[in-house]
């Protein structure tokens, strides 16, 4: 079985009956176009190479390197009408690590310029690769599929090189937009998609972009095995032995497309530690999923959603839309943005907090101080936990889009690390607050921190030290590093 490979341009273009290609770094690896009968002309503008580095590239038949970086492909068949080539699916493949025999290029199969392709060399060609692919080891290389939305570009993370990608436009129904222009290209280390002439001049269309990235990811971005896309990350909890904390920027009047990593394991419905306010779009039809009352909060201006909280409205379609892989969703009518969370048996924990978009994103976060130091509590005078433990606000610490400990944005900033507290909540978790208590651990801590925006962007920001000293205050006291 062929491994699951991300297609390279627009995949319904073909369908249409359109032209359409592929060029990598200006140079154009192949196109295809229609003849007006129907049958498919490959066009092959370079012949067929792959990498053995990001330096050295062999030419199919040869041993010559060349100065190239990633193979790509397509995958074709014979029509059985016209004995003709029909193109069935496009697709990236993978830089593959040093070493890599030259034998195995001379056994791949040439194509000549405005032929027909024979789609048996072309399979047998990728069958080869696949065998390649099969006998590398897992734990130095892997590829995954990074998807945002709403924002241009879907970045590689750090460790991982981009090695292809692709889009699909959505309509304000969340149906596919099968008619939108499309532009669709590589940029940096990620894939840039969007409509041609900008959202501002197609307000109606939503964009999805996917990059597929190989290499080995980053450690520091936390992802793991009910973590593998950038709106999440995956870190160690007081509370859990696994815990996913997954971040979904909801924008008004559109749908926008969640990748989720959630197996059988999961129970539902997920447990009210927040509300939702959901309309979930599934299988063409629209629903709202909420664990919130919407009579009891209608009965009386002064009551909360706390105060009517109830089971779960559409439950079992909200968990077909989450096993499905991809969770279409978009505001709810409620107008609630806060947080549920779902558990296995394996008290593995997939906390979902959900905010409105403020058209920020990751890369608008960067630490603005280098750290600070902690006094602890002295026992009795604080205002939380019987009075041993008290919060403390670091208005210092991060600064989004602009503004310091900015709260109203729907980037979100989390500590890669927790230093834990005793029986209670971190003292450091996030990059807003610290928790001061009269046992909180004495020492020297570097701590990561990472930026999160919901729509598909995750940034590692860097580093800062803390300091919990020995010495206790009455309530505690922060002080930031000179």
């Amino acid at each position: 079985m062929m491994p699951q490979l991300l297609y390279l341009g627009n995949k319904r273009a073909v369908t249409n009956r359109d032209n359409c290609g592929f060029s990598w770094r200006g140079f154009t690896l192949w196109s295809v176009k229609y003849k007006a009968s129907g049958a498919v002309a490959l066009e092959v503008k370079k012949r067929w190479y792959f990498s053995v580095s990001s330096v050295n590239v062999l030419k199919s038949k040869t041993s010559r390197p060349v100065k190239k970086s990633v193979l790509r492909g397509i995958n074709l068949e014979r029509s059985r009408m016209m004995n003709k080539v029909l193109i069935l699916s496009f697709a990236v493949l993978i830089s593959f690590p040093v070493g890599v025999a030259p034998t195995f290029a001379q056994a791949l199969s040439t194509f000549q310029n405005g032929t027909v392709a024979d789609a048996d060399e072309i399979n047998a060609n990728f069958q080869l690769l696949y065998t390649q692919i099969q006998q590398m080891s897992s734990g130095t290389f892997q590829c995954n599929t990074y998807t945002s939305t709403l924002i241009e570009t879907a970045d590689c993370p750090s460790g991982q090189t981009l090695t292809g990608g692709g889009y699909a436009f959505y309509d304000s129904t969340g149906s596919l937009a099968d008619g939108a222009a499309a532009l669709s290209r590589p940029l940096g280390n990620g894939w840039q998609c969007r409509v041609q002439g900008g959202v501002s001049a197609n307000p109606e269309i939503t964009t999805n972009c996917y990059a597929r990235c190989c290499g080995q990811p980053d450690t520091n971005l936390k992802f793991g095995s009910y973590c593998k896309s950038n709106y999440c990350i995956q870190t160690a909890d007081p509370f859990y032995p696994t815990h996913v904390l997954y971040a979904m920027t909801l924008e008004e009047n559109r749908f926008s497309h969640f990748p989720m990593d959630v197996d059988e394991s999961f129970i539902f419905p997920p447990e009210n530690i927040g509300a939702a306010s959901l309309l979930v779009r599934y299988e063409g039809s629209d629903y709202h999923v909420t664990n919130v009352d919407e009579r009891c909060l209608g009965e009386d201006s002064s009551r909360r959603w706390w105060d009517c909280l109830s089971d779960w409205e559409n439950i079992s379609i909200f968990e077909a839309a989450v096993r499905s892989g991809t969770l279409v969703a978009a505001p709810g009518p409620l107008r609630l943005f806060d947080e549920f969370q779902i558990r296995n048996s394996a008290d593995t924990v997939i906390r979902f907090q959900t905010r409105l978009s403020k058209g920020h994103s990751a890369s608008d976060a960067f630490l603005a101080s280098s750290g600070f130091s902690m006094y602890r509590v002295e026992p009795g005078t604080g205002n939380r936990d019987e009075n041993d433990c008290q919060e403390h606000e670091l208005p210092f610490l991060v600064s989004v889009a602009g503004t310091l400990h900015n709260e109203n944005s729907n980037v979100s900033v989390h500590a890669d690390q927790l230093i834990e507290n005793p029986g209670t909540f971190p003292a450091v978790g996030g990059a807003f607050r610290a928790l001061a208590c009269s046992n909180s651990p004495t020492g020297v801590y570097d701590v990561g921190f990472i930026a999160l925006d919901g729509l598909g962007r995750k940034i590692h920001l860097g580093e800062i030290r803390v300091t919990i000293l020995e010495e206790r205050r009455p309530g505690g006291e922060i002080v930031p590093n000179g």
